[in-house]
């Protein structure tokens, strides 16, 4: 088998599949699901963008902070 023939049994599968997917609607939408799948996947990327460029859903702590205070042996009898 040639790389030609392999490139081209590999576009007939992807291709027919791709095809359904593109062909079958969604119930009430109108839409098939190939453009609904695109449309999540924009979305998604656009969202994840927003979220990088403002800093939105990090663990709002600074690097290097933990949430719970760790006190040395040494240092837990002291007084402030």
């Amino acid at each position: 088998m040639t790389l030609a023939d392999t490139l081209t049994v590999l576009q007939t599968v992807f291709g027919n599949a791709w095809h359904m997917i593109c062909s079958v609607e969604v119930p009430g939408l109108g839409i098939s699901f190939g453009a609904w799948q695109l449309a999540g996947l924009i979305i998604s990327f656009m969202l994840a963008l927003i979220r990088y460029e403002f800093g939105v859903g990090g663990s709002g702590q600074r690097s290097g902070q933990s949430r719970t205070k760790h006190i040395s042996n040494e240092r837990k009898n002291d007084e402030k």
